[in-house]
């Protein structure tokens, strides 16, 4: 959906319903804003030459949550490496949501169309309407 429909608050309503139902797993929550994740995946890359430690621990997470997906730097690093991620996380049964403001062929022209296929197997919500920050008063 476009920006300020709700994607990140559902998100977070999401997390809290898992804490609340499965007070035990904090360890095995993560969220990361795409761009967050990005610069840790570069950080991890360029201090050891890859980002397989750091990768491997986002394949075993319980429940991993992206928001905004698609506002990285489009490099080939990145699309090798949320290739191999959503590829792991979905073939091993691990719960991934992912919010993006993408559509379809945003999302092949920045992650190709591999990466799209694999997100298609994931159940999805459209967040349809008005931007709801807009007229707010804060």
């Amino acid at each position: 959906g476009i920006p300020g429909t709700g994607k990140t608050h559902f998100t977070f309503s999401l997390i809290r319903g898992l804490l609340d139902f499965y007070p035990n797993v904090l360890c095995d929550i993560r969220f990361f804003k795409s761009t967050v994740l990005d610069s840790q995946l570069l950080a991890y890359t360029k201090q050891y030459g890859e980002a397989s430690v750091f990768m491997n621990h986002l394949k075993e997470l319980d429940f991993l949550f992206i928001d905004d997906f698609g506002l990285e730097s489009d490099t080939s690093r990145l699309f090798l490496q949320y290739n191999d991620l959503i590829d792991s996380r979905l073939y091993n049964n691990k719960k991934t949501n992912i919010s993006t403001n993408l559509k379809d062929e945003q999302i092949v022209k920045s992650f190709g169309d591999r990466v799209l296929s694999r997100l298609k197997e994931y159940s999805w919500i459209e967040f349809d309407g008005p931007d709801l920050r807009r007229g707010r008063v804060l």
